[in-house]
């Protein structure tokens, strides 16, 4: 009975995982309830770990995993994939950026030009802090076009 229900799980959750059909449908397939169905569904790994305990973080269904919200296991913190995909790549980047190269691996680097080495190194935006600033400044200047009262135009003649 075992390796029967056993089997039945791993198909379940095959169909499941590797389908969008509907839970109704795979009830009336199988023939089992809505119920025994979502019983029988185990999390697939989001391949992540948890930022805050570092527990497994996994998918607890079909909705979470489209929206890229894993569950961790240990701690059961909900955590946006998709952001933390994007600040590890940010991470990695910093990091290599940081690194000094091997010796050997690159050309000597230039002296600076007299450019630059009158002018400080200002620091990098990411992409998107410069698109929300250049957004925000945009919007304020509409605001300010729109609820400063217009002056009438004098004519030089009169």
């Amino acid at each position: 009975m075992t390796g029967d229900r056993s089997e039945l799980v791993a198909r379940v959750n095959r169909i499941y995982w590797e389908t969008d059909t509907p839970v109704t449908e795979m009830a009336e397939q199988l023939g089992i309830s809505r119920r025994t169905i979502y019983d029988m569904i185990e999390p697939v790994p989001a391949d992540e770990r948890c930022p805050v305990c570092g527990g497994e973080l996994v998918f607890p269904n079909r909705s979470a995993r489209l929206a890229g919200e894993a569950v961790c296991r240990v701690c059961g913190r909900t955590q946006d994939i998709t952001l933390l995909r994007e600040l590890a790549a940010t991470a990695a980047m910093e990091r290599a950026r940081r690194e000094p190269e091997r010796p050997g691996t690159a050309l000597a680097p230039r002296p600076p030009n007299l450019l630059q080495r009158a002018v400080p190194a200002l620091p990098r935006l990411p992409v998107p802090t410069v698109t929300a600033l250049l957004l925000g400044a945009a919007i304020a200047a509409l605001l300010v076009a729109l609820l400063v009262p217009g002056r009438r135009q004098r004519r030089w003649w009169r």
